[in-house]
C-alpha cells in the first residue's frame, strides 16, 4: 500500500463503519475494509476517492477462515495484535496464543460503543444535525459533565441536561425545555440501548414525542441485551411492534444513513 499508514475498518459498508473509514481516509490512512454484505463493494469505490489505497473484503467474520482472509489482504509484517508476555521464551520456542473468548468479546463490544457513541455524536448529532439548525441535547450525571473529550463535547447553545436517572426526563427540566422550542421529535443515540436508550424512549413517548433510535449509534454489552432493548423500545407505551417509520408518540428503530434533517 501507498502510506506507511493503515487502518482495518469492519462492518464499513454503511454506518457507523462506513464514516469511521471516512475518517481514517481523510487522515491520509491506506484502508482495509470489510463487511458481510454486498454494499462493500461499493463503498471501498467511495472511500479510495479520497486517495487514498483501499482494500475491501467481503466476510462474515464469525467464521474463522473469513478472519483469516482479512488478515491475508494485510501489509506483510505489519503487527495487528499485540500482546504482553509473563515469563521467557527463547528463540525456536513453541508458543500457542490462546484468546479469552467471552472477555474478548465483552471488549470489543464496549470498544464498539465507543466509537458509535462519538461517531453519533459527531455525524448523527453534530455536523449534520447543526447544520440543519437542529437542536442538540446532551444527558449525562453531573459528575461527568467536565469530562466530554473535546470532539464530542456540547457547543454554545446546545441542551446540557443532568440527569439522576437513565430515564433523561426523570425528574429534569428536558421535557419544558423542548416544549419552549417546539421539538415534537427526537434522535436518541449513545450508551445503551437497554439502558438509558430504552428508558428515555419511553420517559419521551409518555410526554408525546415522536423519538427514532438509529441502532447504528447505540449498542450494549451483549447481543442478548442488544435484542431485549429493541424489543422493548418498539413494544413500550405506545407500542409500534411493526416499527412504522415515525410513527406518532411511538419509537421507530432506524440508521443513521436514513436520517434526513430538514
Amino acid at each position: 500500500m501507498a502510506s506507511t499508514s493503515l487502518a482495518l475498518v469492519t462492518g464499513s459498508s454503511t454506518g457507523i463503519g462506513f464514516e469511521l473509514a471516512k475518517l481514517f481516509a481523510d487522515d491520509g490512512y491506506d484502508l482495509v475494509v470489510a463487511a458481510e454484505d454486498d454494499a462493500i463493494h461499493a463503498s471501498a469505490d467511495k472511500l479510495a476517492t479520497a486517495g487514498v489505497e483501499v482494500r475491501h473484503v467481503q466476510v462474515d467474520l464469525r467464521n474463522p477462515e473469513d478472519v483469516q482472509r482479512v488478515a491475508g489482504s494485510q501489509t506483510a509484517g505489519l503487527t495487528v495484535h499485540r500482546g504482553r508476555l509473563r515469563g521467557r521464551v527463547a528463540v525456536g520456542d513453541t508458543v500457542t496464543s490462546e484468546v479469552d473468548a467471552d472477555r474478548r468479546a465483552d471488549t470489543m463490544r464496549n470498544h464498539t460503543g465507543t466509537h458509535l457513541l462519538h461517531r453519533a455524536l459527531r455525524n448523527v448529532a453534530g455536523e449534520r444535525a447543526r447544520q440543519a439548525g437542529v437542536a442538540i441535547a446532551y444527558g449525562t450525571r453531573a459528575a461527568n459533565m467536565s469530562t466530554w473529550l473535546p470532539e464530542i463535547a456540547p457547543a454554545p447553545g446546545d441542551i446540557k441536561i443532568e440527569n439522576h436517572a437513565q430515564d433523561r426526563f426523570y425528574n429534569t427540566d428536558l421535557d419544558k425545555v423542548l416544549k419552549a422550542r417546539g421539538i415534537t421529535t427526537l434522535v436518541l443515540t449513545g450508551w445503551k440501548i437497554s439502558g438509558s436508550v430504552t428508558y428515555t424512549s419511553v420517559g419521551a413517548t409518555l410526554r408525546g414525542y415522536t423519538v427514532v433510535v438509529p441502532v447504528d449509534a447505540t449498542s450494549d454489552a451483549t447481543d442478548y441485551e442488544i435484542v431485549i432493548g429493541k424489543y422493548q423500545i418498539l413494544n413500550q407505551n405506545s407500542a409500534n411492534a411493526t416499527n412504522e417509520p415515525l410513527k406518532p408518540r411511538a419509537s421507530t428503530l432506524s440508521r443513521t444513513d436514513l436520517i434526513k434533517f430538514k
